[in-house]
């Protein structure tokens, strides 16, 4: 197996998630390890758990790319006495590289809303992203079905593209779809705004709190909750395929212990 430098792959990343896009919260990019490396086994995942670290040592990975940083917020100390502090520390001992596309993946026409705007077979996005009131960022797209579809036959291809049957339905459900605003991961309440200009009849989410599921139902809009594992999952899939296709000679797999830390009875 050929082996290539792990900058080649992280900058080709970046180009097509400039870290300049991410929130200035953030952190994302290099978590663990070097770009002066060589491997020829990649691992993509969402999180970075002790599931999926002793999944990439068994595969002999010699990076991680990752939707969810390893280390957010900023850490003062790696204590081994903590398990976010051993995973750290088995990460370094075990001379990994480990790298976060985070917000400026969610940003760009490779983030989870543009992705499952398409895999929907929607129209193209309205916008990649929305400022509201001048000073609050979205990551979030609003889109157009080509035909106005059946809300229950929308959400049902919904279920299926997401793998999901534990979707979540705020509000009063429309007889039919037409526009759509998305915004996976964490909802944000300022997305009921950005839904409203956009005159959408459907906002797809994840992690949609009590407190915003009211306000989504006191403004008579309709939401559905697809939780915030299931709704990002396809865009780090898609980019893992897209990393394959640029670096043939790699071997490219993702992550098959990886889940949501939610289950049902």
């Amino acid at each position: 197996m050929k082996s290539i430098m792990i900058s080649e792959i992280l900058d080709f990343l970046e180009g097509l998630a400039p870290a300049a896009l991410a929130d200035k919260w953030d952190n994302t990019g290099l978590m663990t390890g070097s770009r002066q490396k060589r491997t020829g086994k990649v691992l993509f995942c969402l999180d970075l758990t002790e599931d999926v670290f002793n999944e990439a040592c068994d595969s002999d990975a010699g990076l991680v790319i990752t939707h969810h940083p390893l280390i957010f917020p900023n850490i003062g100390n790696i204590d081994e006495d903590t398990p976010e502090g051993r995973l750290i520390t088995k990460i370094i001992k075990r001379n990994m590289t480990v790298f976060a596309a985070h917000t400026n993946l969610d940003y760009s026409s490779y983030g989870p809303n543009a992705i499952l705007a398409d895999m929907l077979g929607l129209g193209s996005p309205q916008s990649a992203y929305e400022y509201i009131k001048g000073d609050i960022r979205l990551p979030l797209v609003s889109c157009r079905c080509y035909m106005p579809a059946l809300f229950r036959s929308f959400a049902g291809n919904l279920k299926a593209i997401l793998g999901s049957d534990d979707l979540r339905i705020i509000g009063n459900v429309p007889e039919k779809v037409t526009n759509i605003t998305i915004m996976c991961g964490s909802y944000d309440k300022a997305c009921l705004e950005a839904a409203h200009r956009a005159s959408s009849d459907l906002i797809i989410s994840g992690d949609i709190k009590y407190h915003h599921a009211l306000e989504i139902l006191a403004h008579g809009a309709c939401a559905i909750d697809a939780g915030h594992y299931c709704s990002e999952i396809p865009a780090m899939a898609m980019l893992s395929k897209t990393v394959g296709e640029k670096f043939t000679d790699l071997e490219i797999t993702f992550s098959r212990t990886g889940s949501s830390p939610f289950h049902k009875l």
